[in-house]
């Protein structure tokens, strides 16, 4: 008896799934050049606010769904990149929006580049929203196609996503009194330093003679201590500051020359002179002297 029962209820089964003219149960399908949501008598999966039916033969046309992505977390130098989708595709239109008021790219594409403006890095945050709009709607067809009762025009329907923006580090150089007004005797020792950027921050330190030759002799994180070398010249001071979200700053100045850091002066240091070389130095300011005396009596 229970094989008897079995069998009965198998044959059924596949003639229910055999007679949906549209697909499988629960899923969308096409009828026409419509896509639709397939209806079982129980509910009609991803077809919102349809829940039951009683012709398990019927198809309900389903107003397009946005979905805008996932919920972001930026830095403040950084664009949003948006990736948003539509299910159904069958629509009129898709416009992204902003509670703020940043840019896009093309704010009808579901695929487009948002950036942030002033007003929303200070903020912090930003709402990015996708709105969809379709004249199809929303109804029931039999299994021979669309011929539908009429049913009840999409509205609009919108899907948002946040925006965290978080702030970049300071990277603002400050130097030791003895070089802050941009020259330093040769040999001399200094500092330089930047807000901490707290905890997990790193900070990564380059400062170089004219040939590329590092001056660092201790590296203590937001502060360091460089040496000027021994000759005339210049070296640039320049660090990249990363803190713990992974947001970084680099030093360039808005004057001088950019993308090398602060230049600093070296200027020949004659207190350190000594020996032969402060008698050289001594007869080559005499000699000086003397030429420019000569030529004074001549004249």
């Amino acid at each position: 008896m229970k094989k008897v029962v079995f069998a009965v209820l198998f044959l059924l089964l596949g003639f229910a799934v055999s007679a949906h003219a549209n697909g499988t149960y629960g899923t969308c399908c096409t009828s026409g050049s419509q896509k639709v949501c397939c209806l079982t008598n129980v509910l009609i999966a991803g077809c919102p606010g349809f829940s039951s039916w009683p012709n398990q033969n019927d198809c309900a046309l389903c107003c397009p769904i946005p979905s805008a992505g996932d919920n972001q977390t930026i830095c403040a130098d950084d664009n949003v990149s948006l990736s948003g989708n539509v299910d159904p595709l069958v629509y009129d239109s898709v416009k992204w929006t902003t509670n703020g008021d940043g840019s896009f790219v093309d704010d009808t594409a579901l695929n487009t580049t948002y950036t942030p403006s002033p007003n929303d890095i200070s903020f912090g945050s930003v709402t990015l929203t996708l709105t969809v709009t379709a004249s199809v709607q929303e109804g029931i067809c039999g299994a021979s196609g669309l011929a539908g009762d009429g049913g009840t025009p999409c509205p609009p329907k919108s899907d948002s996503l946040k925006v965290t923006i978080n702030q970049l580090p300071h990277c603002t150089i400050t130097l030791d009194p003895d070089a802050a007004d941009g020259s330093v005797l040769a040999g001399t020792e200094h500092t330089a330093s930047v807000p901490s950027a707290g905890t997990g921050a790193t900070y990564q330190w380059v400062i170089q003679d004219e040939n590329g030759n590092s001056l660092i002799t201790a590296d203590n994180g937001n502060s360091v201590t460089w040496t000027a070398p021994q000759h005339p010249g210049k070296v640039y001071i320049n660090v990249k500051v990363t803190d713990g979200k992974g947001c970084s700053c680099t030093y360039d100045p808005e004057i001088g020359e950019k993308g090398k850091g602060i230049p600093v002066l070296v200027q020949i240091n004659v207190r350190a002179l000594s020996g032969w070389g402060t008698a050289i130095f001594a007869l080559l300011l005499t000699g000086l002297a003397v030429a420019i005396l000569r030529r004074r009596k001549a004249a």
